[in-house]
């Protein structure tokens, strides 16, 4: 009989511990924890309610893997997030960038255009420069066009391929401000952790026309555009052999810039009148002028490569004499100003045209050399005929420069007469008549 109870009281108390635990387990959920690359499915746990998923990691050929987000866009490390309830968590993958393309290209004149502003599809084509076709594969879309892109919207852009913190270091927030192709090659190679190797450049590599020693930026473009290998062999960017900027005038195929006391391109600025763009050039205010100017003294300045500023200038007059031919036009009223831009490209682009054509080329050319030349609307000799003509101040003292007048002494086979920097005493004999207006 004691031992039926002692049976009695064992199977009872099985019971209750069977019991316990089954609600033990009733009050403690698990949960499904799923894990996406894109829409896709990659794996899922079930988790304990308070326990931590363990580690998954993705991998897609041509990214590398970030980590995992939650639906919030946090970035999290999920084994260490205690689980609450089902929860989805998404692969962040970044396209892998080669390390050593190049990634900015180089203007149809070979020049790197340090200061103009990133556009949409210049940024396309470095990404797409930089990645491997299945890399390419996991890009986000990308927007294109000729708009330039702004610092805003640059960290935007790559938070597609690299990280938050990596991005704020090489792209710190800049708001609205345009970024330059200058600002984005420094930026990039800092992410991409380039530029401090030594390089040897590809047999045909050819060094932009307007990187110089001693500019900003020199060294993170050639980084960005020159075609190069990495090595111990090599020499480090800042050896590469480059021209030194001096302060003044420069011209490079045909452009004229100007260099500051701090080795830096002039941009968006002034020197006396003539005025130089963004991208560090002087403009007319004309684009089609500036380039047939540029066209012409590129040319100039190749088949005389050892004159100096003023014989070019007599080049450029001699180019105006010899180049264009006489064509009765009508003539513009005295002293008017405004006409110069109009009848330099008539003139450029038929060869021909009366006194104002002459004037207003070798005007422009004048200007695109860094003289500060005015075009003049005047009369000569005694009788007042209307006249054009150039004058240019040196040292305070102005000079008349007469192309047309030159042509035509020319000819009439009359060759000693140079029509080339006249002085006030010089030119009485000419009876010139004008209305000074600088």
């Amino acid at each position: 009989m004691k031992q039926t109870r002692t049976k009695i009281f064992a199977a009872i108390l099985l019971i209750i511990c069977i019991g316990a635990c089954l609600c033990s387990c009733a009050k403690t959920p698990k949960f499904a924890i799923r894990f996406y690359i894109g829409d896709t499915l990659h794996s899922q746990q079930t988790v304990s309610a308070g326990e931590c998923p363990t580690q998954v990691t993705a991998e897609v050929a041509g990214t590398v893997f970030r980590g995992w987000q939650n639906a919030s866009g946090e970035m999290v490390d999920v084994t260490a997030v205690p689980v609450t309830q089902g929860t989805d968590y998404r692969a962040v993958l970044h396209p892998v960038l080669d390390q050593h393309a190049p990634y900015l290209f180089t203007d149809e004149a070979g020049f790197a255009r340090l200061g103009d502003p990133l556009t949409w599809n210049e940024l396309t084509l470095a990404l797409n420069a930089l990645a491997s076709e299945t890399a390419k594969q996991q890009f986000p879309t990308l927007p294109t066009g000729s708009d330039p892109i702004t610092y805003n919207e640059i960290r935007k852009t790559l938070s597609g391929f690299f990280p938050a913190d990596v991005l704020n270091t090489a792209f710190p927030i800049g708001g609205t401000a345009n970024l330059s192709r200058q600002e984005f090659a420094t930026g990039m190679n800092m992410l991409l952790k380039r530029g401090t190797e030594q390089v040897t450049m590809s047999g045909d590599a050819k060094l932009p026309g307007d990187l110089f020693r001693g500019q900003t930026g020199t060294y993170d473009m050639l980084e960005a555009i020159v075609p190069h290998e990495t090595g111990a062999e090599g020499i480090a960017w800042q050896d590469v052999t480059l021209p030194e900027l001096q302060p003044g005038f420069l011209n490079i195929n045909g452009w004229l810039y100007y260099v500051q006391e701090d080795g830096q391109f002039l941009r968006n600025g002034d020197v006396d009148t003539l005025h130089f763009g963004s991208d560090g050039r002087y403009t007319s205010g004309d684009a089609e002028l500036d380039a047939l100017v540029a066209e012409i003294l590129a040319r100039l300045i190749a088949e005389n490569p050892d004159m100096d500023k003023l014989q070019l200038l007599r080049q450029c007059q001699i180019y105006c004499r010899d180049t264009f031919k006489y064509l009765r036009r009508n003539s513009y009223e005295f002293g008017i100003t405004g006409w110069e831009i109009k009848d330099a490209k008539d003139i450029i682009k038929t060869g021909r045209g009366n006194c104002y054509g002459f004037a207003a080329a070798f005007w422009a050319l004048a200007r695109g050399l860094g003289y500060e030349a005015y075009a003049i609307s005047g009369t000569c000799l005694s009788d007042n005929q209307p006249h054009s003509w150039v004058m240019i101040p040196f040292d305070g003292e102005e000079f008349f420069f007469d192309p047309e007048w030159e042509w035509a002494y020319h000819d009439r086979k009359i060759y000693d007469k140079e029509m080339f920097m006249i002085s006030m005493t010089q030119a009485k004999y000419w009876t010139y008549k004008w209305t000074p207006h600088w």
